[in-house]
């Protein structure tokens, strides 16, 4: 089982993420937002460091992990597809 702790603040890290996404105004801080949460130095890189202490369960915390980032790249996907039809 994965750390509750963990699982936790993965859970909460990504209702904040999705909220912020939902309140962007433009593309500029929808990739912020991405930056701060799925970056290469972001929210997500940070907790898949923590993932070293969860020994005998990684893959289910990756399962986790993997579900946390698609259901926040969702609503990105059609902002990014509309700003480049505007452009």
């Amino acid at each position: 089982m994965i750390p509750d702790q963990l699982l936790s603040n993965l859970n909460e890290k990504l209702a904040h993420a999705v909220g912020q996404l939902k309140q962007a105004e433009d593309v500029q801080k929808l990739y912020d937002v991405k930056v701060a949460f799925a970056g290469k130095q972001g929210f997500l890189s940070e907790i898949m460091r923590e993932m070293r202490s969860c020994q005998g369960v990684q893959a289910l915390f990756g399962k986790e992990v993997n579900r946390v980032k698609d259901e926040f790249e969702a609503p990105t996907r059609p902002a990014k597809r509309n700003s480049r039809t505007r452009r």
